[in-house]
């Protein structure tokens, strides 16, 4: 990639806050965004019988504040929509564009998302659980667009007049991490100059926890010792001997990518370079990633980046806290990091904001260029070193650590895996 591809704005809606700002500031601070699930949303009877997860990670934010208006609320019940045209927005005015200004037919809008929305959805979002929250909801006679993802993004490529390629890309966990790869390509190639990338995934709904529990990913409090049966927050532990699979968490995250040309024209900063990319397929079980698979994504990238293992300053972890898939991670990083391994800090967010699936690896992104910027490293919190893992270099709380390069991975459901990597950007500037 050689920063041929920049990024120049960021923002997000997470469960440890309502903007990208607040969300650092919280995981700085040690914050967890998962709590324990007190109900589903969706009406009626389609919940009835419906398992429900022990924890989960929610927006602190009621789907009437992510719409905006009245209006836009009436039109539209769908969180997943409003939020992810709520981040795009704020993205899109740190830049103060408008796609007429900046040549529409060159702007790309793609999005990123494991599940659509659920078919019917309460007006509130957030809360401590469904008595908590308006019930006036819609339940309409037929689909509106932005119930369905690629309707969403339509909708929110129009609002911007963004006339260049749009189109959703589903490869499950690694969505969002493959949307910045096809982007990065398609600006590489010359066929755009920008894109906006977005990712935002509701996945609460009975449908989808009970597909994700048949496969036996989520976490399940079904050991009376377990530690998060008193504190909820601590059963996404990453990496630790006794972590149990992964917690749902709500989230939508938008970047800004263009070519460094068109970012110095525009006047755009330049908060990151994508500086190296590689995607592959693991071509063995489906839900679980290979160690194999894992080694080959990270390799392929560095390759791409032209550095070596001494040139990565940080990794950012898909880390689920599934068993199979750390393990493969953590061994995968081992074999192509080498000896530099355990001196390479490496950070698991998914310990503070559960895993939002197609929004993930975009949250990850973001994370990782602010930390770049501020020279600090997250935390990854109730870690318990486990034995018969390789020890990742993780710490408890914040600690200062100055990097000028960040890896970010995402590994999805039938090993879609992707590894990017990241340089600070001349205009990356501590808060």
């Amino acid at each position: 990639m050689g920063d041929a591809v920049v990024v120049s704005a960021f923002e997000c809606v997470t469960p440890a806050g309502r903007s990208a700002d607040e969300t650092w500031r919280a995981l700085s601070a040690g914050r967890s965004g998962v709590r324990a699930f007190a109900g589903y949303r969706t009406e009626g009877a389609v919940s009835a019988g419906a398992p429900l997860p022990a924890c989960a990670a929610e927006i602190p934010m009621a789907v009437d504040e992510l719409a905006g208006s009245p209006v836009r609320l009436a039109r539209s019940a769908e969180p997943g929509y409003h939020a992810a045209r709520l981040v795009v927005a704020r993205a899109l005015r740190r830049l103060s564009m408008s796609g007429p200004r900046h040549d529409p037919e060159r702007i790309a809008m793609i999005g990123a998302a494991s599940f659509g929305e659920p078919a019917a959805w309460a007006p509130g979002v957030g809360g401590s659980g469904p008595d908590s929250r308006p019930q006036s909801a819609r339940t309409p006679s037929s689909p509106p667009p932005s119930q369905h993802p690629q309707g969403a993004l339509g909708l929110i490529a129009t609002e911007h007049g963004l006339e260049g390629p749009c189109f959703m890309v589903g490869s499950a966990c690694s969505s969002g991490a493959q949307a910045v790869y096809v982007a990065a390509s398609l600006i590489r190639s010359g066929a755009i100059d920008a894109a906006v990338v977005v990712g935002h995934e509701f996945p609460l709904s009975p449908g989808n926890v009970a597909s994700l529990d048949r496969m036996s990913v989520l976490y399940r409090p079904d050991d009376p010792r377990d530690r998060a049966r008193s504190e909820p927050a601590r059963a996404s532990r990453p990496f630790s001997r006794d972590r149990r699979g992964f917690v749902l968490a709500e989230a939508a995250a938008a970047l800004v990518l263009s070519s460094a040309p068109c970012a110095d024209r525009r006047g755009w900063p330049r908060l990151a370079g994508l500086r190296g990319a590689f995607a592959c397929g693991d071509a063995d079980l489906v839900s679980h990633p290979s160690l194999e698979g894992v080694g080959r994504c990270v390799r392929g990238a560095m390759a791409d980046a032209w550095l070596g293992p001494e040139g990565i300053g940080c990794v950012h972890a898909h880390a689920t806290s599934s068993p199979s898939g750390d393990r493969a991670e953590l061994g995968g990083l081992r074999h192509a990091l080498g000896a530099t391994f355990p001196a390479v800090p490496v950070v698991a967010s998914k310990s503070q904001l559960g895993h939002a699936l197609g929004a993930s690896a975009l949250l990850s992104i973001g994370l990782a260029i602010r930390g770049m910027a501020e020279g600090v490293v997250l935390p990854t919190l109730h870690h318990e070193p486990d034995p018969s893992l390789p020890a990742p270099r993780v710490s408890a709380a914040s600690a200062a650590h100055p990097h000028k390069t960040a890896m970010v991975n995402a590994f999805g459901l039938g090993g879609a895996n992707v590894t990017l990597i990241f340089s600070r950007g001349p205009d990356a500037r501590p808060a």
